[in-house]
């Protein structure tokens, strides 16, 4: 779906608006009530998530918190339902902590990315959560379980449930979707035990302030924790470098924002859907518009580049010309406060291999 479409879509499903929030009101109090089953696993769950369509730097922050975790001497596993991939209910081991063992079509790219950016940290894949961490648990022996975008997957029981918002949209548009891009209505915030603010750093004082009030009336009591992302510099790129940006990301704004901020030559941008599966001709089109505009390399996300890293010198060699593909990697840095949360609300971290079966 082209980004552009999106709010004549959101127009159009206005009208439909009232009666999704109400099936989304309906689910927490079906759960709550026993009249949908909710699962629990026998290791502590933590469940990282948001509650509007597109990005909110969940993916960095996921792997903030699992490589704390390891940081702890814990065996954390990260479960996620591998979107955009092909794996059905699962389970799936994408990575057993030394890399992918499984193509992004299969698993998706986000599952991918992580498994080739964490060492020691597994990653499971599927829509069954529940069996899935069970395979961690089972099989990897985890005795941390790290739910990727879970704050919808009611179903599994998690021990804390943490809500990011971004700075940069806090609540999107407003709407619930299909009139908006709200995946539940806001009353929905009062159900994280925290909330973190991710892409803080182009916040103020006031305006956290401000931050800090509004969510003190949409969630009393919730702990309200902040989240930068920070950038990697890429070797042998310069500021002045002329650049051209690409990427199939959840908020492709903010990723040519930050592009923006570390080059002063963006010769050209070009973005997809979310989790768009890329073909040849997608890469000869970005390599011929980067070649006109006069771009000495193209740049993208890292979880657009599990999925084009293998086909891109065949693409440019096309072109008489290659141009390297760079990878802009970004990592999220929290509130040390958060990992005191984290760790106030499980068992003695030292002791979550036994004492959590025994209670």
């Amino acid at each position: 779906m082209n980004p552009r479409l999106l709010p004549l879509l959101f127009l159009l499903g206005r009208p439909f608006s009232p009666l999704y929030s109400g099936v989304m009101r309906l689910r927490p109090w079906a759960y709550r009530k026993g009249y949908l089953e909710t699962k629990a696993l026998p290791r502590p769950v933590i469940s990282i998530g948001n509650i509007t369509l597109g990005g909110t730097g969940k993916t960095p922050l996921v792997m903030a918190v699992a490589e704390w975790f390891k940081r702890q001497g814990l065996r954390v596993a990260v479960v996620t339902r591998g979107y955009g991939g092909s794996i059905g209910k699962g389970p799936v081991l994408v990575s057993k902590g030394e890399g992918a063992v499984i193509s992004p079509h299969k698993a998706g790219d986000e599952p991918v990315m992580m498994a080739e950016r964490m060492y020691g940290i597994p990653v499971v894949a599927g829509s069954d959560r529940f069996n899935a961490g069970l395979f961690a648990i089972q099989e990897l022996d985890a005795q941390i379980i790290l739910l990727d975008d879970g704050f919808q997957h009611l179903a599994l029981k998690r021990d804390i449930d943490i809500l990011l918002l971004s700075a940069r949209r806090l609540f999107g548009t407003g709407k619930v979707f299909p009139g908006g891009d709200l995946r539940e209505p806001l009353s929905a915030i009062s159900r994280a035990a925290a909330i973190v603010i991710t892409d803080s750093q182009i916040f103020g004082p006031d305006q956290i302030e401000a931050c800090r009030q509004m969510l003190d009336v949409l969630a009393p009591e919730r702990p309200v924790f902040f989240s930068q992302t920070k950038t990697k510099a890429i070797r042998d790129l310069n500021p002045s470098t002329p650049v051209f940006a690409f990427c199939g990301i959840g908020s492709p704004e903010a990723f040519f924002e930050m592009c923006a901020e570390t080059w002063t030559e963006i010769r050209g941008k070009k973005a997809f859907r979310d989790h768009h599966v890329y073909t040849l001709r997608d890469i000869n089109e970005i390599a011929t518009e980067a070649l006109k505009a006069g771009a000495s390399c193209v740049v993208t996300t890292a979880k657009d580049a599990v999925k084009v890293t293998g086909i891109w010198s065949k693409a440019t060699a096309r072109e008489g010309k290659i141009l390297p593909l760079m990878v802009f990697e970004i990592e999220a840095a929290p509130e040390p406060e958060l990992f005191n949360f984290i760790k106030s609300q499980l068992p003695p971290l030292t002791e979550v291999g036994a004492s959590y079966f025994t209670g």
